[in-house]
């Protein structure tokens, strides 16, 4: 079991035949009493995914599970740019020892499209390469 947004929720209880009308119904119900909060959902999200994953991935998993935009931006623009930055040199250390001459543009080539796929904007992923470059010197 794990939380979900309310758009989640709303698809999970129509799937298992419940009417449109039960469902919202529901839906306001938990949500009057705390249970159901897509920007709590959105944050909780956010700090587990922080991690590991950047900031555009993770705007794109709460919009696929149906968090509105502008409550997704605010939970997303919480991250903390120095948890996603070491966790983006940490990615990037990986490739270290596979970076021909150990050239920063080597380990770009090689780290950062994984790093981009993960979320993380350009400017985090040529600092993350540079700090583990500079951490293996």
């Amino acid at each position: 079991m794990r939380t979900h947004s309310a758009v989640e929720l709303a698809r999970k209880l129509t799937r298992r035949g419940y009417e449109d009308e039960v469902v919202g119904l529901v839906l306001d119900r938990l949500a009057e009493r705390g249970y159901l909060d897509d920007a709590e959902y959105a944050r909780a999200l956010v700090n587990h995914r922080g991690g590991s994953r950047g900031a555009a991935a993770i705007a794109a998993e709460l919009a696929s599970r149906g968090v509105a935009r502008q409550v997704a931006q605010a939970a997303v623009a919480e991250l903390d740019p120095e948890r996603q930055l070491a966790a983006a040199e940490q990615f990037a250390r990986r490739w270290l020892p596979r970076a021909e001459d150990g050239s920063l543009r080597s380990l770009l080539e090689l780290a950062g499209p994984r790093l981009a796929r993960r979320g993380y904007s350009p400017a985090v992923v040529r600092e993350a390469c540079r700090r583990a470059l500079a951490a293996a010197t």
